[in-house]
């Protein structure tokens, strides 16, 4: 049996006579975020890769003491763990300056304990917008396959899993923006332009370079979509995205 044929079995499987499709949705958000998370059980913030060591060292650090240096006299500039550098024998974050900003900021809040969960909540947020976003245009058994593939995607579990890189809040970020937008066309709701510019700026912040495309694809659906969008909430937007 080949991989279509496979694959047509189980999606056959996931949606017919699914007569309540959104709890099976949730089902699966659950499962999601329950697989990308568990991992984090434990860790005492020593992650395989150093770049996520550094993100939840300075991250913690920020947190704690509303810091993203850390005095260590003994260090040299010449010689310094990946991701860190040094300035006047203090550590400093060498990547993803962005990412610690807000995590840290988020752990104030929510307890450093909670920092390796945040990456997966908002991944299951992004995977709930995107359901929403499906079903509206393909309907309740295309959203559900989508959601599957989503769920079982290596890429997608791996970047989660691994969520003190930068990667997938990004991707969730973008996802959560465009999902504002949408309920800012539909409903003209002012929290849904401020959202929208909330996520957006934060998907800049995570990943400065990506303005390059970020920047001319938002002038671009802007004034495309100028005759719909109410002045009030585009001004909404802007502010939010230019405070955050």
């Amino acid at each position: 049996m080949d991989f279509k044929s496979t694959f047509s079995i189980w999606a056959r499987a996931l949606t017919v006579n699914c007569k309540r499709p959104d709890k099976l949705a949730i089902i699966l958000m659950a499962c999601f975020f329950i697989l990308t998370s568990f991992l984090a059980y434990g860790d005492n913030g020593i992650y395989n890769s150093p770049d996520e060591t550094a993100s939840f060292f300075f991250a913690k650090n920020f947190a704690q003491y509303s810091s993203l240096s850390v005095e260590e006299p003994l260090n040299s500039p010449l010689i310094h763990p990946r991701s860190v550098n040094v300035r006047e024998a203090r550590l400093v974050p060498g990547s993803f300056i962005g990412l610690i900003l807000f995590y840290g900021g988020l752990a104030k809040v929510f307890s450093v304990g909670a920092i390796p969960f945040f990456t997966p909540i908002f991944a299951t947020a992004a995977l709930a917008a995107f359901y929403y976003l499906v079903r509206k245009a393909k309907g309740n058994q295309t959203a559900l396959i989508a959601g599957f593939i989503w769920l079982v995607h290596p890429a997608l579990l791996y970047y989660t899993a691994r969520g003190l890189l930068p990667n997938m809040l990004f991707a969730s970020s973008l996802i959560l923006t465009f999902f504002c937008l949408v309920q800012m066309l539909e409903k003209r709701e002012i929290i849904a332009a401020v959202s929208a510019g909330f996520f957006s700026a934060l998907a800049i912040a995570i990943r400065p370079s990506e303005i390059i495309w970020i920047l001319p694809l938002t002038i671009g659906g802007a004034a495309y979509f100028r005759k719909q969008i109410p002045a009030r909430l585009a001004v909404a937007a802007i502010i939010s995205a230019v405070i955050f």
